[in-house]
C-alpha cells in the first residue's frame, strides 16, 4: 500500500502498525517502517506504539521522519473526547488491549470491555451492525462498556492527563537526548554543567535550566558549559567551545579552558547567550 501510494504521488505516507490503537495492519511497527524506508521516496511517518521519545527515537532510527500519535493525545487536555475515554487510557496496564474484528480482515485494537468481549464472539457477517456507532458511544457518551475506546498497546505508558503542547515538547526533548547520545541527531548541541558543591558561589540550577531552554532553538553541535567553580570550571569543561564558570557575584567567561573575561551575575545568561549566536553563525 505504501508503494502504491508512493506512486500516485503522495505527499506523506503513515505506516501503522500492529500496536496501535483503531484499525490496524497485521505486522508490527518496527517491521513495517524499515521495509517502508526502504521502498518509497514521500516522507515517511511511523504510527503505533508511539508514546514518548524514546518511541520516536526508535522510529527515527528505523528510518521515519517523523511519527503519528493517537493514543498518547487521547488523554491531552485539548482532545474533545468523554473524560471517561481519558481516564481510561491512564488506567489502562499491560494486555489491557484486544484485537477484534479479524474475521471480516478489518482487524480493530480497542480496550477490553462487555463490547470486546461480544465482538470476538459474533461471526463477521454480524459483527459490523453491533460495531456500528461503538466509538461515538466510548468517545462522545463515555459509555465504557459498550463503546469503543480505541487506544494502542502504548497506553500503560501514558500516566496521567496532560496539555498536548507538554506532550509534545517532552517527547521532542526525549527523543533529541536519545538520539544525540546515539550520535543520530545532527547539528544539536550539548550542555556541559557540574552537580555543584561547596565552592558554588552562585544559583547555578536557574542559570543552567534557563541557557538549556535556549539551546533547544539552536541547530549546531556547539558545546555549552555552565559551571559552578571559578578554579576547576574552565579546566574540566575545556572541551566547551564557549562557556561559564560562577564566582561570586560574578562569573568566568571562557573558550576551550581559556578564560576571556569576568562577567557581572546579572549579565551572565545574555552574554552567554550572545556568544553562542556569535559563534553558531560562523
Amino acid at each position: 500500500d505504501a508503494v502504491v501510494a508512493d506512486q500516485a504521488g503522495a505527499d506523506i505516507i503513515i505506516v501503522k502498525g500492529w500496536e496501535g490503537g483503531g484499525h490496524v495492519s497485521y505486522e508490527t511497527t518496527m517491521v513495517l517502517t524499515p521495509q517502508a524506508a526502504d521502498l518509497i521516496k514521500a516522507p515517511l511517518v511511523a504510527s503505533g506504539g508511539i508514546a514518548d521519545g524514546r518511541g520516536m527515537a526508535a522510529a527515527i532510527a528505523l528510518g521515519a521522519e517523523a511519527v503519528e500519535m493517537g493514543t498518547a493525545f487521547l488523554a491531552a487536555k485539548e482532545t474533545a473526547v468523554h473524560s471517561n475515554v481519558k481516564q481510561a487510557v491512564v488506567m489502562a496496564q499491560d494486555m489491557d488491549s484486544i484485537i477484534t474484528g479479524s474475521s471480516t480482515d478489518e482487524p480493530c485494537r480497542q480496550l477490553k470491555n462487555t463490547l470486546s468481549d461480544a465482538l470476538l464472539k459474533i461471526d463477521a457477517e454480524l459483527l459490523r451492525p453491533v460495531a456500528e456507532s461503538s466509538l461515538k458511544k466510548a468517545m462522545a457518551e463515555g459509555d465504557m462498556e459498550n463503546g469503543a475506546v480505541m487506544a494502542g498497546q502504548i497506553a500503560p505508558l501514558i500516566k496521567q492527563i496532560r496539555p498536548a503542547a507538554e506532550i509534545i515538547d517532552s517527547i521532542l526533548k526525549e527523543c533529541k537526548e536519545i538520539l544525540k547520545n546515539c550520535n543520530l541527531y545532527k547539528n544539536s548541541p550539548k550542555l556541559i554543567s557540574c552537580p555543584t558543591c561547596g565552592r558554588t558561589q552562585i544559583d547555578l540550577i536557574p542559570i543552567a535550566k534557563e541557557v538549556e531552554e535556549f539551546l533547544q532553538t539552536i541547530k549546531s553541535n556547539i558545546k555549552v558549559a555552565v559551571m559552578g567553580c571559578v578554579v576547576n570550571g574552565p579546566g574540566e569543561a575545556r572541551e566547551a567551545d564557549i562557556g561559564i564558570a560562577g564566582g561570586k557575584n560574578e562569573a568566568l567567561l571562557f573558550k576551550k579552558g581559556e578564560i576571556i573575561r569576568k562577567i557581572p551575575q546579572e549579565e551572565i545568561i545574555e552574554t552567554l547567550k550572545k556568544e553562542i549566536l556569535e559563534i553558531t553563525k560562523k
